[in-house]
């Protein structure tokens, strides 16, 4: 799993996300999440 600090990052953007601001937070959660931490945020989805 990432360091807390990223996840609490993603939980607020996922938290966040709306129709008028999903482009700017896709770009957001490209530049914080690392792709070995792709299958961490893949199982977060399908759990929550």
């Amino acid at each position: 799993a990432p360091p807390s600090e990223v996840q609490d990052k993603i939980f607020f953007m996922i938290n966040n996300i709306s129709a008028a601001n999903v482009e700017i937070k896709a770009k957001e959660f490209i530049e914080i999440l690392k792709e070995q931490y792709y299958p961490w945020f893949a199982q977060y989805m399908v759990m929550k």
